[in-house]
C-alpha cells in the first residue's frame, strides 16, 4: 500500500511549509503561493559532500498566478489517518511535534473566485491536484508558473517538465498528466468538457 498522505506543519518545519507528502520518487510540499517538488535521483546513496544519509535529487517549484493568498488559512482535511507521527528534527523542543495526524485529501475554497482546489493522495504513490469550478466562475483564472523546470506539451497532452539533471533513459523525469474536465448533467452522469494545457513561457493555463 503506497497511499500518499499529507502531513500538516504544526511547528516541525519552517513556517512557509503548510503540508508535506512523500510520494514515489520524491516529496511534495504545499505552500501559500504554490508547491515545491523534490525528486530523488535513481542513485540515492549518500553524497560524499553531504551528511550521511543525504539523497541526491532536484527541486522545482510551481507558483499560483494571481491567486488568493488567504486560501491557505482554510484547509479542510479528510481521510484522516488512524496512526500518528512524531517529529524531533532539531535540538529545539519548540520545533518538535507529536501526535501529528496525516490526511489523504485536502480542500480549500476560492483559490480564485469560485474555484476550489483539492489535493489528494493516491494508492499508486502519487499526489494529485484537482479544481472544482462553480457555475459562473471562470476556469481561465486557473494558472501556475514553474520555477526550476521548463514545461513543454507532451504528445498525449501531458505537461512535461524538463530539468538539466533529468535522465529519461534512467527513468528520471517529471510530468503532469493531461487534464481531464467534466460537468454533471441532470441525469446524474457526466459530460466530458474539452480542455488542454496552454503554455505561455513558463506559465501554465
Amino acid at each position: 500500500n503506497a497511499q500518499v498522505r499529507f502531513v500538516p506543519n504544526v511547528g516541525q518545519w519552517p513556517d512557509h511549509a503548510l503540508h508535506r507528502a512523500d510520494a514515489i520518487g520524491g516529496s511534495v510540499q504545499l505552500e501559500r503561493t504554490g508547491w515545491t517538488c523534490w525528486q530523488w535521483a535513481p542513485e540515492t546513496d549518500a553524497a560524499g559532500d553531504h551528511h550521511v544519509g543525504a539523497r541526491k535529487g532536484i527541486l522545482w517549484q510551481a507558483e499560483w498566478i494571481d491567486a488568493n493568498p488567504d486560501h491557505a488559512d482554510h484547509w479542510v482535511r479528510s481521510g484522516l489517518a488512524s496512526d500518528r507521527q512524531h517529529f524531533y528534527l532539531s535540538d529545539d523542543p519548540l520545533h518538535w511535534a507529536e501526535h501529528v495526524q496525516a490526511a489523504t485529501m485536502l480542500r480549500t475554497e476560492d483559490l480564485w473566485p469560485g474555484v476550489q482546489l483539492r489535493w489528494r493522495g493516491t494508492r499508486q504513490g502519487r499526489a494529485a491536484f484537482e479544481f472544482t469550478v462553480e457555475p459562473g466562475a471562470d476556469p481561465a483564472d486557473i494558472g501556475w508558473r514553474h520555477h526550476g523546470a521548463h514545461p513543454t506539451q507532451g504528445p498525449q497532452g501531458e505537461l512535461q517538465l524538463h530539468h538539466a539533471l533529468h535522465d529519461e533513459e534512467a527513468g528520471f523525469s517529471a510530468k503532469l498528466s493531461a487534464p481531464f474536465a467534466f460537468q454533471w448533467n441532470e441525469s446524474g452522469t457526466i459530460d466530458e468538457v474539452e480542455c488542454a494545457y496552454r503554455i505561455e513561457g513558463g506559465d501554465i493555463r
